[in-house]
């Protein structure tokens, strides 16, 4: 212990300056993270109370196929253009900034269809991803399909346009489906599609993703056939997300 009477009075007292610093950054360090932690719960607090929260609805149309022409859209006895579906918001603040992406596999459809339609001829051909169509003389290309929305409020419905290619596609498997009888374990991957909708808080720094499976469910009410081709038939069809039925 000869060290110690070795040492200064002016040495004793930087050592325990020395230590009252370290003991002090030690301190503030710990007051910072916990200052850091209480920062970040109250961010996600914020958040958590404008939290919105987008899901989709059932949406359901009559189809009606008439002297074996291929089947049109209805909701009771209104022939519909469009095909819509419905998302609301069921969280606690607007959603803003909504992007929505199709992911329809056209390709695999459109060749499920030229393989099945005989009699009923609805595709003339399909090449370099353009679809020329009988009936209209007019042709789509296999694009990305896209729709955007600025915002959805509390509680709000609002209706989403089913893009105009698939709609066209589903009008001639309900033919066919029909037609040769399909099971629905032959046709259940093409009367599918993927909707993926991303959304952001009213501040705008959140960035939510939905995926919804979306499926096409057939009920057939009534099917006539003439002359051994089908001539009448009216069924309903309901777009709903599959997970819904589990």
């Amino acid at each position: 212990m000869e060290w110690l009477k070795e040492v200064r009075i002016t040495d004793w007292i930087q050592i325990v300056i020395a230590l009252i610093a370290l003991f002090s950054t030690g301190a503030a360090l710990a007051t910072a993270r916990q200052g850091k932690k209480s920062l970040e719960l109250s961010k996600q607090q914020r958040q958590d109370t404008i939290r919105p929260k987008i899901i989709i609805k059932e949406s359901a149309y009559w189809m009606r196929i008439k002297s074996g022409q291929l089947g049109n859209y209805y909701t009771e006895d209104l022939l519909q253009e469009r095909v819509e579906i419905p998302i609301k918001n069921i969280g606690l603040h607007y959603a803003t900034d909504i992007n929505i992406n199709w992911n329809i596999n056209q390709d695999k459809i459109i060749d499920f269809i030229q393989k099945n339609q005989t009699d009923s001829k609805f595709i003339d051909y399909y090449k370099d991803q353009q679809l020329f169509i009988p009936e209209s003389s007019v042709h789509f290309y296999n694009k990305p399909f896209k729709s955007a929305i600025s915002y959805l409020e509390v509680n709000k419905i609002l209706m989403v346009e089913v893009p105009y290619e698939f709609i066209f596609l589903m009008r001639c498997l309900f033919f066919l489906i029909l037609d040769k009888n399909l099971t629905p374990e032959e046709y259940i991957e093409y009367t599918s599609f993927i909707m993926e909708v991303s959304y952001k808080n009213i501040l705008g720094d959140t960035i939510n993703k939905e995926i919804f499976d979306i499926e096409m469910k057939i009920e057939v009410e009534t099917n006539e056939i003439a002359d051994g081709r089908l001539d009448n038939a009216e069924g309903k069809v309901i777009f709903r997300n599959s997970s819904d039925n589990h």
